[in-house]
């Protein structure tokens, strides 16, 4: 279980340091994006093992809304963007929504699709 809390909370430190400095300098958002994309896809597979633990799939899921809430952070806190800290805070939030609302949907529908497979496929 230990092991399953560390890895939902691996990005939060990168989180908060975003958030406290406004920058996400040195972070590539392809490699960010590839981590959600992995993310969402792994907790459907898990979600539909029939001997997986729960707490597996939403540990990597927690780790995809993080994932979404860092790409959010690179959206708001580009270089080449003219913001102030509450408009800023606002963009995170609502991108950051959308991507946990496309995250949950791809997720449900790659779960039902992976229940909908015969077992020896």
């Amino acid at each position: 279980i230990t092991g399953i809390v560390c890895f939902m909370m691996m990005m939060v430190p990168q989180i908060f340091k975003n958030w406290r400095s406004y920058s996400t300098d040195g972070m590539s958002l392809a490699l960010i994006v590839t981590w959600h994309v992995a993310a969402v896809l792994t907790t459907a597979y898990f979600a539909a093992a029939p001997n997986i633990s729960v707490l597996v799939a939403l540990s990597i899921f927690v780790f995809a809304v993080c994932c979404g809430v860092c790409e959010s952070q690179v959206l708001a806190y580009r270089p080449s963007r003219n913001y102030e800290k509450n408009n800023s805070c606002c963009v995170v939030l609502g991108v950051s929504t959308l991507l946990l609302a496309v995250s949950a949907a791809v997720a449900s529908a790659l779960f039902a699709a992976f229940r909908a497979m015969p077992a020896d496929a």
